[in-house]
């Protein structure tokens, strides 16, 4: 028996004795870890783009639907100027004694209707509407991301990588490794 067979026997395998088998099964494990993360982190990124998006929409409609509500309740106190500004838009009657801003009303009190005020032929959806965050105008959804990762594992190379990943694990469990079982010197006398 050598001094070297002497040594392995009595200290036993070692880290580098096992380096191969571990090489490939933390290769094999990062390829169909990134083969599968990484289709669900862009996933993931559209969904909160979306979540942000309707997030700012929902602002927008509470803040309408509070203007909603301070309209009615103004309606209802009978806040006068809402009143005459209503009566001023919707039937185009102006109070009496007063003078028009954008004309003269005849002798009825009713303002005749001129195309292009917008103060007369607005609506009070129009003074309450706020408008939503409109994709492509508004907000532009976020750039795809274009790199030789993304497309290995989310385009037809996909299952190559995730079956060269798990080869990769197969082949690191079942390497022989020195120092084992099969490499123990046997004293025969």
């Amino acid at each position: 028996m050598s001094v070297m067979a002497l040594s392995k026997l009595q200290t036993g395998p070692t880290l580098a004795d096992h380096a191969t088998g571990y090489l490939l099964i933390a290769g094999g494990f990062a390829l169909v870890a990134m083969a599968m993360l990484v289709p669900i982190n862009l996933e993931v990124r559209d969904l909160r783009w979306q979540r942000d998006l309707m997030s700012q929409q929902s602002a927008n409609l509470a803040q309408q639907q509070q203007g909603y509500r301070e309209f009615s309740s103004a309606l209802a106190h009978g806040d006068e100027q809402l009143l005459q500004r209503l009566a001023l838009t919707q039937f185009r009657l102006k109070p009496t004694g007063s003078v028009a801003l954008t004309g003269m009303a005849d002798k009825s009190g009713i303002i005749p209707a001129t195309p292009g005020t917008d103060s007369l032929h607005s609506t009070v959806e129009s003074w309450l509407h706020r408008p939503l965050p409109m994709l492509g105008v508004d907000v532009t959804p976020p750039p795809r991301i274009q790199s030789q990762l993304v497309r290995m594992t989310t385009g037809p190379l996909r299952p190559w990588v995730l079956l060269v990943g798990f080869v990769a694990m197969g082949f690191g469990v079942a390497v022989p490794r020195s120092g084992g079982d099969r490499d123990k010197p046997t004293v025969t006398d």
